[in-house]
């Protein structure tokens, strides 16, 4: 015998990946499952906003029986995160106009 027990295997014991390891690795990186991607925003003050209207009838709301037909809009400095809301008594039809 040489010293080495039976089942020792040279290159998991050394810490070496062998050539299986080395395909198993670059399959998964590119068949494996899909990685998040992020791409990372600097946001400069004074220079960017987010604004969005937002369609409120379908939540049913009546005011004297009415329907309430309105939107929400949203206003938000990127920067600062500083934001407004309100609602507006107008319909979708007369702002796209």
């Amino acid at each position: 015998m040489n010293g080495c027990s039976g089942n020792t295997r040279v290159g998991l014991a050394t810490g070496r990946s062998g050539p299986l390891q080395r395909r198993i690795k670059l399959w998964r990186v590119t068949e494996g499952p899909s990685q998040e991607v992020y791409f990372g925003q600097v946001h400069v003050p004074g220079r960017l906003c987010a604004s969005d209207f937002t369609h409120m009838t379908e939540l049913g709301i009546t005011l004297a029986g009415q329907t309430f037909e309105h939107l929400v809009y949203h206003f938000v400095l990127t920067y600062s995160n500083s934001d407004r809301q309100q609602a507006t008594h107008r319909s979708a039809s007369d702002i796209q106009a």
